[in-house]
């Protein structure tokens, strides 16, 4: 795997929410840190096809305009 810069990143939860977050990631078999990147591609990946929903129609619509 390439090496890649880290940083810290502090997150403000309520004790509930943390063990919740801990057991996903364990039930899942994965760090939180890997769980939070994973969660973080997903989520960009959903906003990628969301921008590409509203771009199609546009240059479909530009095609029928030519």
């Amino acid at each position: 795997m390439a090496e890649r810069n880290m940083v810290n990143l502090t997150i403000t939860m309520t004790r509930e929410e943390r063990k919740a977050l801990k057991q996903i990631a364990l039930d899942k078999d994965m760090t939180v840190s890997a769980l939070l990147r994973e969660w973080l591609k997903e989520y960009q990946i959903q906003e990628g096809a969301e921008k590409m929903a509203t771009i199609v129609p546009t240059l479909f619509e530009y095609e029928l305009l030519k």
